[in-house]
């Protein structure tokens, strides 16, 4: 699955997860954004039951960090124990 999120800020080895103020994002806008670094990212995905997470590009839209990633499904038979996050 190819995924685009709002990316953090804050220093990658920081929170894995942010919620940023209503407005924060952009002035205008009321809604509550999360903010992933790459470790919350890939943390994430292997809750959701995702093999794996790897960032393909952290670009910046309108002043602002993004992470666009692909995350890949446990094949069939195979363990979760083995997970790869990166």
């Amino acid at each position: 699955m190819l995924v685009e999120t709002y990316g953090s800020v804050a220093p990658q080895d920081g929170p894995v997860i942010r919620v940023c103020e209503p407005g924060e994002v952009y002035t205008d806008d009321d809604y509550v954004y999360w903010s992933f670094s790459s470790q919350g990212l890939a943390y994430l995905a292997a809750l959701a039951g995702y093999e794996c997470a790897e960032v393909i590009d952290p670009p910046v839209v309108d002043g602002h960090p993004r992470i666009m990633a692909t995350l890949r499904a446990v094949e069939a038979g195979e363990g979760t124990s083995e997970r790869n996050t990166r």
